[in-house]
Order: structure tokens, then sequence, then C-alpha cells
């Protein structure tokens, strides 16, 4: 009896600390709160789910709308080249044709820009993208021609021009052609452009392939590569045969006969310099991790590992291609660094990094960006003009050199041209793209200006006419410099840019040194992201 009594008593003191009967308290109390919890936790996420999946429809509506007009617009861009490209045929005076060559110069160049926006897979596209930039390109340089003088173009010239134009009008009528039946295939079936973006983020991500993921691969066009490949082979889609039939007739198209930017010859063009010895990959290997290293910005952060050995890159700069990266299983960063086999010079570097919220501004940009390329190699270069998207600013430098003559200031070498993306989260930079540079750069030897920058100045903006403009259309000067500027040809000239401004527009015209010609114009766009030249 005397145990009995007393076991209550030794009792008090474990409830206290959580004895049997302080538990049996607990999990009476616990549903209250862990199911108002669960409670809130799976609204939350049913919210969140239903947000995501709303969010995401609405993204692949827009992006299909985007993808349904681009087509479309290909296709009525192209139909209108093609008129214009009739009309220009036919025409019997030099200016009616010269107006029916720009016409079709701007339509060929919006159908370009339209193809170029599709998501084709299973096409290449390379050489109808290529016929109508050259066939854009053509028609501007003839019409430039009949502009600045009409009787210039001997008889023979013109007949050559002709039958190039004719030629040039079959193969645009075939691609029509082609282009309209499937436009008519892609409506009978209700071809959603969007659908062949899985399968090619799915590569893009390395994701696996099986499945529901290898059906809809092979509905875009992809098949899976065989075994040991690391790539995928395209398929022709039916649906696309007919584009793919005309794609391989513009690619049989003989070289047309001019001198443009989109010439074969241009197009081919091989570089201006040597470059330097060939580097082995090892030695490429240590310029890349030394540009991404110097690429992390002001404030440091992780470094950068190369990620396997070379792929090796052709065309007119072989290179060797590393990727580096950086990061843990939570995000993994990609930066890719091609450099020239030809010296060891980087052509290219670009970061897969998305940028935050901006805390820099594009002065900053410009700042870090010239910083960066004086540090690795071009102590000369500026900062010429910078460009601000999805906070990025893409920044254009030139390399200088003395004034020739011996006059003031810098002389501004447009061809040796580089760019560089600086996020505007850090001051990373997460891209370099020298090639143009490379392509372009050389020793020159450049003749003494003839013309003063007053002299200049006075050409450009026509003094000695602009007392009959109304005062908003009278230009002002705003500052000139010394430039060497590429033309469409490729040639290069010694001119005077002059800024000048009226009482709406900010323009920068190209005056010749030597002979005082009126090279270019561009006007300057004011955007939110910067200028834009025009």
């Amino acid at each position: 009896m005397d145990e009995a009594q007393d076991r209550p008593a030794q009792a008090g003191p474990a409830e206290a600390k959580g004895s049997p009967a302080g538990g049996r308290l607990f999990r009476r109390q616990a549903p209250a709160w862990l199911s108002a919890g669960l409670g809130v936790a799976l609204v939350a996420a049913l919210a969140w789910g239903g947000w995501e999946h709303s969010a995401r429809l609405r993204m692949e509506a827009a992006l299909e709308a985007r993808y349904q007009q681009a087509f479309y617009d290909t296709v009525d861009r192209s139909g209108q080249a093609e008129v214009a490209l009739d009309k220009a045929l036919v025409a019997t005076t030099p200016t009616r044709r010269a107006y029916q060559l720009q016409e079709v110069w701007r339509y060929a160049s919006q159908a370009q820009s339209s193809l170029a926006i599709l998501p084709l897979s299973s096409v290449d596209l390379s050489p109808t993208r290529k016929f109508l930039a050259q066939l854009g390109d053509y028609a501007h340089t003839l019409a430039d021609q009949l502009s600045a003088d009409p009787s210039a173009a001997s008889p023979a010239l013109a007949r050559v021009q002709a039958g190039q134009l004719a030629a040039l009008r079959q193969a645009l009528s075939q691609w029509n052609g082609q282009l309209r039946t499937t436009a008519k295939n892609l409506t009978a079936r209700n071809y959603l452009w969007s659908s062949a973006l899985e399968p090619r983020l799915a590569l893009a991500l390395h994701l696996p392939w099986g499945g529901g993921r290898r059906a809809q691969a092979r509905a875009a066009g992809l098949q899976p590569a065989p075994a040991g490949r690391g790539a995928s082979v395209p398929a022709v889609d039916p649906l696309f045969a007919s584009i793919a039939r005309a794609n391989r007739a513009v690619d049989r198209l003989p070289a047309l006969a001019y001198d443009g930017p989109f010439s074969d010859e241009a197009l081919s063009m091989a570089p201006r310099t040597p470059g330097g010895p060939t580097v082995t990959a090892a030695a490429a290997q240590r310029v890349a991790v030394a540009w991404a290293q110097a690429s992390r910005g002001p404030a440091g952060g992780p470094s950068w590992s190369v990620a396997g050995p070379p792929q090796l890159v052709h065309g007119p700069l072989p290179a060797y291609r590393f990727t580096l990266t950086r990061g843990g299983a939570g995000r993994t960063e990609r930066l890719t660094v091609d450099v020239w086999q030809a010296g060891g010079h980087v052509l290219d570097l670009l970061s897969d990094r998305a940028a935050g919220r901006a805390t820099l501004s594009a002065s900053d940009a410009r700042r870090l960006a010239a910083d960066f390329v004086h540090r690795l190699g071009f102590p000369e270069a500026v900062p010429t003009y910078s460009l601000v998207t999805a906070g990025v600013a893409t920044v254009t430098l030139v390399e200088t050199a003395p004034a020739p003559g011996g006059g003031p200031g810098r002389l501004l070498l447009y061809p040796d041209q580089l760019k560089v993306r600086v996020a505007l989260d850090n001051g990373e930079v997460t891209g370099f793209d020298g090639l143009a540079y490379w392509l372009r750069h050389r020793s020159r030897a450049l003749p003494a200006p003839r013309l003063t920058s007053q002299q200049a100045a006075a050409i450009a903006t026509g003094t000695a006419a602009q007392h009959g403009l109304p005062p908003a259309d009278r230009l002002a000067v705003e500052g000139v410099r010394a430039a060497l500027i590429p033309l469409d040809s490729g040639r290069e000239v010694l001119a005077w840019e002059v800024r000048a401004r009226s009482a709406n527009s900010l323009y920068l015209i190209y005056v010749n040194a030597l002979d005082g010609a009126e090279e270019k114009i561009l006007l300057m766009v004011p955007t939110p992201g910067g200028e834009l030249t025009m």
C-alpha cells in the first residue's frame, strides 16, 4: 500500500520533464497547430503552383504569337520583295529602278530578320538567310549607284546587272512558292511553333533522353545521336520539306559579282593580320583562364575552372573553345572562351549568367569595360557607345592611334572594334567580342588630311545653304574628331566625324578628309537603354 502511494508521488517530476502523461498532453495539443500549419502550406503550394502554371501558359501563348507573327511576316515580306523586284526589272528610268531596288532591299532585310526568329531545328536555313541578305544588299548597292549617277552604268554593265537581277528573281519566286506551300501545311496541321522548344531546351540543359522527351524531340525534328556522339542530329520534318528543297536551291546559286558587305568575297574575308605563331592547346587554356578570372568584376567572386578538353572551332580564325564552370549543385555557371590558334588572342567570351537587379549605371559599365580591355592588351581603346538591355550594358570600344599629320587628339579606328558586355548587378564582364577587331586590325600608313576640321564642319552642316532653312532644321556643330571608317564595300576611308544637332535630332556626319565627300550620315536615336545609330 505504501509502495502504491509512493509511485504517484514520483510521477510528478517525470511528467514535468516529459513523462508519458506529459506526452499524452503534447499529442492532444499537436494537431491544432500542426494541422493549421500544414493547411497554410498546402494552400500556399497550390496557389504558387496555380500562379506558376498560369504564368507559364501566358508565356507560352506570347511566345507562340511571336513565332506565328514572325513566320507570316516572312511570307509577306518575301512576297513583297518579289513584287518590287519584278517592278525593278521592267522600270525604264534610273530613278524608278533605284526606288524599286530600295524597296527590294527593305523587304528582303525584313524577311531575313523575321526568318531568323523561327525555332527551326530540322532545316539549316543559313543559305536562305545569306540569300536574302545578299539580295537586299545587292539591290541597295545598285540603287545607290543609280541614285548617285544615273548615266554611270554602261549598257554592258546594265545587261550584267539585269541578268543577275533576273536570276535572283527566279530564285526568290521558287522560295516564295515553297514558303506558301509550307504555310498551307502548317495551317492544316494547326502547327504550334513553340512545340519545337521543349526538346531543344532539354538538349541545352543536358537533360536525359527518355520516354515522352524522346517523342517530343522527334516531333520537333531532332533525333538522339548515335552512341558516343554526344550531340543531336536534325531530321527534316515533312512539314518543312518544301522549305528544305528551296533552301538547297538557293545554296546552289552562283556568287554575285558586286562589292558589298554581304558579297561572297566580303563574307569569306581573311584576317588582315597574321595574328602570331600557332599556340598549343595548353597555352591557349592559360589565356582562357586568365581572361575568365579577369572577368569577375570589382568584387572578385568565385574562380572559374576548366571543364574538359577544348573543342576546335573552324572558320576564318580557327580557335580553341574552352568551357569553364563555377558554382555548386544549386547553380552552375558556364563560360565559353574562344582563343585564336594564331597568337593566342581571345576572339569571344560569353557567360550564361543572367544579370540581377541593376545597381550600376551605364557610365559605370563604360568605365569597367575600358578597364577590362586595358588590362588585357588594348590600352588605347576608348568607349564610343553603350546600350543597356535586360540589366546588361553592351559597350562598344574602338582602338585609337595618333592623328595623321600630327594633328590634335586621337584618331578613332572604327574598323578595330571591340564589344564588352557588363552585368549591371555586380560589374562582372559577361561577354567579349573581338572577332571584328582581329579580322580588320593591321598596321596602317595613313595620309595627312587635306581638309581641316573647320572645312569638314562647314561641308557637313551645309553652312552656305542653311540660311533658307527653318531654324529647327539648321545644324549646329557640337564637335569634330578624326576617324577611320569602314564603308559597306569593306574599303577604309580617313574622315572627319562631325557631331551636329538640329532642334530635334542628333547626327554623325562623316566627311572624307581627303576630298570632302560625304561618306556616311548616321542618325543618333535616343532609347531608354542608350543611343542607337541609324
